[in-house]
């Protein structure tokens, strides 16, 4: 996730289009995954509790 962050603020040309469009499609990916990921502590929070 680290890498992932970094190629976003790191050697990108803000200039130029398609790093811009790169850029939002890495954002969405990470927002995807953070999102799934919430979910996932989320289930294993409710299960913990059930038990």
């Amino acid at each position: 996730m680290t890498a992932t962050l970094a190629t976003l603020f790191v050697g990108q040309d803000t200039e130029n289009n398609q790093a811009e469009l790169a850029s939002a499609k890495s954002l969405q990916a990470m927002q995807a995954e953070i999102s799934a990921l919430r979910t996932e502590i989320q289930a294993l929070a409710r299960r913990d509790l059930d038990q």
